[in-house]
C-alpha cells in the first residue's frame, strides 16, 4: 500500500464507488475559527469533487473531510455502497496488509500510520448492515469499530492538508487505487464476529 496516486483519479474513484446510489456527499471544510458544511453532487461531473477539494485547500487553506453520500441533503446516510475501516498503529497497519482481499482504496492521514481502507460493494447495503459488515473487519484488525458506522464516515480528502490543531500542513494522500469491487460476503463472511455491544466502541 505504499504507491503514491495522483489526488484527481482518487477523488474520481471515491465520487464514483461511493455515490452512485445516495448522490448527496456532505463536505465539511474546517479552520481554526469553525466549520462550513457544504454538498457535492456525486456523479454530475468527474472533475468536480477534484476543484472544491483543490480550491478549498489551495484558496482558503481548509482542512477537508469528506462523508457518506446521503439520499437527500442534511437527512444523515441510511446505507453505503462500500464497505471500510480505518486502522491505525503498526500493528493494525500489519494486519491491513495481510488481509485479503485487499482494499481497492487506501487514504493516508498525514505522515501517520492511519489510513481510510474502502472495499468498494457490488450492491447497496442498508445501515445495519454496514455497521455489521464494518464491525466485523474493524474487529479483525484491531481497529476502532466507531468508524464503521456511517455517520462516523468523515474521511480526510486526498489532496488536502491536515491543518487544524497542528503545527505545519500534513498532506492527505491515496496510497492505493485499484478497481476491484466486491461481493460483500466476499470481504466480511469468514471473520469473527465481534463481542456483545455494549463494548463494540473499543479497539481490538
Amino acid at each position: 500500500m505504499s504507491r503514491l496516486v495522483p489526488f484527481q483519479p482518487a477523488l474520481s474513484a471515491l465520487d464514483g464507488v461511493l455515490g452512485w446510489k445516495d448522490p448527496w456527499m456532505p463536505v465539511l471544510r474546517r479552520r481554526e475559527d469553525g466549520t462550513r458544511r457544504c454538498w457535492h453532487h456525486c456523479g454530475s461531473d468527474p472533475a468536480a469533487l477534484s476543484t472544491l477539494v483543490g480550491r478549498s485547500d489551495e484558496l482558503w487553506s481548509d482542512e477537508v473531510l469528506l462523508g457518506l453520500p446521503e439520499r437527500q441533503r442534511g437527512k444523515q446516510p441510511c446505507g453505503a455502497t462500500a464497505l471500510w475501516v480505518r486502522v491505525e498503529g503498526p500493528e493494525q497497519l500489519r494486519r491491513a496488509r495481510a488481509f485479503r482481499p485487499l482494499p481497492s482504496i487506501a487514504v493516508q492521514e498525514g505522515s501517520s500510520s492511519r489510513r481510510w481502507l474502502i472495499w468498494p460493494s457490488d450492491r447497496w447495503m442498508p445501515y445495519f448492515e454496514v455497521e455489521e459488515r464494518n464491525r466485523k473487519l474493524a474487529y479483525a484488525l484491531g481497529a476502532t469499530q466507531k468508524f464503521g458506522l456511517p455517520e462516523e464516515f468523515w474521511m480526510p480528502a486526498p489532496g488536502s492538508c491536515l491543518r487544524v490543531g497542528r503545527a505545519r500542513p500534513q498532506p492527505v494522500v491515496c496510497r492505493r487505487l485499484e478497481p476491484g469491487v466486491f461481493v460483500p460476503d466476499a470481504v466480511t463472511r469468514r471473520l469473527k464476529e465481534p463481542p456483545a455491544k455494549y463494548d463494540w466502541r473499543q479497539t481490538g
